[in-house]
């Protein structure tokens, strides 16, 4: 095993600067912008995030209201679009280049951590390997923060861990502002906070000295909180600074909560272990309430009546909005079954007539605790890729005493909290993305580059063994696995179909022209993307326990001149008994030929009347 010091471990200050590697960063500079280049050619840019986003900064350039009154958001990324689009650039470039730019400009910081917790070798083919990794390859020119949150983590990780060895103010700085924003792009942020107190906590027991000097740096961190979110808060238009993000701890209280019910412990929840968490315990619980989570996504609450469109109502971190590619529609319709069967409740309909009279009828279930593991098994395999996933096993088999190295504790403690929020967002949006795993993969690429390394080592010496006049060089080996990860991971990238969301544009083309701008719809969240192309007001029907009472509700508020029923959600007997319901509303189904070509056969359209005015294209 490959023996690494540890310079936060060291009882002196590591001042000394490390070789200089300019040839090197602009090699990694190249390697990484290349493909991502032609990834931003290649790619329909705009997925539901990315719609969404740009929905909320043209709300925040225009001063209108985006949240309700006491509610408050922190993501850092709307404002940075806005600045983008200020400086010049249309909405969706803006965005996708600053993805380009994000994504290949991480690997700088990241190359410096590297090398500072292992040594060049294993930074370098770390950043290879991230340069390379065909699904950070696909997300960097997408309009979403995670671009933005990969060069905002490696850049806290790099500043805190340099600023920890060598006790400079500067770096402190520099890493209380990347760490901030951080938590500002997305909720994981909030995991630095631990990684960096575990250092601190360590490199005080190790440094016999200047541990004032440690205190005064990690007062200099602290303080750049306020700063950060007095800035977002000017940018937001708020009176006070926001802390968004938090809710999503609600999803694990509900998460926790559903543990206890299906184990007969409800009562003990409410008793015991929900006062001692600081909540609200309910003396007659309804069975008939609908979390935050399951409310239609668009749909305006009682406390906050601006909320008019798709983006208005809450965060897409409750729901996937973003990888057509994740879940596909023929898996979801495995899951569901050939019939939808009632889990409990009223009894399952077995004709369009009867769907009439029961409105309870519920049209979509939460997945069994099997298939979501199936799910999110799948969305993991995804995220990191079988050849990644290969080489990272090989890293902790070769390298498992590493794991117990102090200073790397915290990056598997990241990467197990990231791992159950994962699940736990899969368990109450019924949906998952391969972006959640994306920060886990950049902090395991030194784990990945050390088995690169380990499996190169060995195939290396089992040549020479058979073939004696063959030399030992490990480090060919290396940079052939290198460049076959590469070539593996450039195709994957490039070669990635993305009919879903081609789909998702025609649509929403195909509702501008024939009904025009400005028309509210109503449907299923997976196609909401398609709002963005037809300029209009999007409201989605609940993924869970969906019933026709729902649809009733929300057609006689909402009055949406198009209904978009998506397979995902629903199979087609009950898209049968949806479009019979809905004719005594005053909609009628169109059929396969009326659609977009990519639409057919994958959604199910109903129009308000019969006879649909043609907007003008001239």
């Amino acid at each position: 095993m490959l023996a690494f010091k540890n310079p936060l471990a060291e009882p002196t200050l590591r001042r000394e600067p490390l070789p200089a590697a300019k040839w090197v960063l602009w090699g990694l500079l190249l390697a990484c912008l290349v493909p991502r280049v032609l990834m931003a050619g290649h790619l329909e840019v705009i997925c539901a995030d990315g719609a969404y986003f740009i929905e909320l900064a043209q709300q925040i350039d225009r001063d209108q209201p985006v949240r309700a009154v006491g509610q408050y958001d922190s993501n850092l990324f709307p404002l940075i679009l806005i600045l983008l689009h200020d400086a010049g650039f249309r909405w969706e470039d803006g965005g996708a280049w600053w993805g380009v730019f994000c994504g290949t400009l991480a690997v700088l910081p990241l190359f410096g951590w590297m090398r500072r917790q292992f040594d060049d070798r294993v930074a370098i083919v770390s950043c290879l390997l991230y340069a390379a990794h065909p699904k950070l390859i696909e997300w960097s020119p997408e309009v979403v923060r995670e671009p933005t949150f990969w060069l905002l983590l490696t850049s806290s990780l790099y500043f805190t861990h340099r600023a920890l060895a060598e006790l400079r103010i500067r770096w402190f700085v520099f890493g209380g502002i990347t760490t901030f924003l951080a938590i500002a792009t997305r909720f994981e942020g909030w995991f630095l906070l631990g990684a960096i107190a575990l250092w601190a906590a360590f490199r005080f027991r190790a440094l016999p000295v200047a541990r004032w000097r440690l205190a005064a740096g990690l007062v200099c961190l602290a303080a750049c909180f306020p700063v950060c979110m007095e800035g977002i808060a000017r940018g937001y238009g708020y009176q006070h600074w926001p802390l968004g993000g938090l809710q999503r701890l609600q999803l694990v209280h509900e998460w926790a909560e559903s543990l206890f019910a299906e184990h007969g412990g409800e009562e003990q929840w409410q008793q015991n272990y929900k006062p001692a968490l600081g909540l609200r315990v309910e003396q007659e619980p309804s069975t008939t309430q609908v979390s935050t989570s399951q409310k239609p996504f668009g749909e305006p609450s009682q406390d906050s009546p601006h909320l008019e469109s798709a983006s208005d109502a809450t965060a897409p971190s409750h729901t996937n909005q973003g990888a057509e590619d994740e879940v596909p529609e023929n898996e979801v319709l495995k899951d569901q079954g050939e019939k939808p069967q009632l889990e409990s409740g009223p009894p399952a309909i077995t004709s369009p007539a009867e769907s009439t009279v029961n409105e309870t009828h519920v049209l979509s279930l939460k997945r069994s605790t099997r298939k979501t593991a199936w799910v999110y098994l799948r969305t993991l395999e995804r995220g990191f890729t079988p050849v990644f996933g290969i080489l990272l096993t090989i890293g902790y088999l070769f390298h498992w005493r590493l794991q117990t190295r102090w200073d790397l504790i915290p990056m598997f403690l990241w990467s197990v909290a990231t791992l159950c929020g994962v699940w736990i967002h899969l368990w109450a949006a019924q949906e998952s993305s391969s972006r959640y795993a994306t920060s886990i993969v950049i902090l395991a690429t030194s784990f990945a580059a050390l088995g690169t390394m380990s499996l190169s080592g060995v195939i290396s010496r089992v040549a020479a063994r058979i073939k004696p006049l063959w030399r030992q060089r490990p480090g060919a080996v290396v940079a052939a696995w290198v460049l076959l990860f590469t070539i593996v991971g450039w195709a994957d990238a490039l070669t990635s179909g993305y009919e879903g969301r081609e789909a998702r544009v025609e649509l929403g083309n195909w509702i501008a022209t024939r009904f025009g701008p400005g028309e509210t719809m109503l449907g299923s969240h997976r196609w909401s993307q398609a709002n963005h192309y037809a300029r209009g007001r999007y409201y989605t029907l609940p993924a869970i326990d969906c019933t026709l009472g729902d649809i009733d509700s929300l057609v006689h508020r909402l009055e949406p001149r198009v209904i978009v029923l998506s397979g995902t959600e629903m199979i087609p007997e009950q898209w049968d008994i949806v479009s019979e319901h809905c004719k005594v509303l005053g909609y009628q189904r169109l059929s396969d030929d009326d659609l977009p070509e990519l639409c057919r056969a994958k959604i199910v359209v109903l129009q308000k009347g019969s006879s649909p005015r043609v907007a003008r294209t001239d």
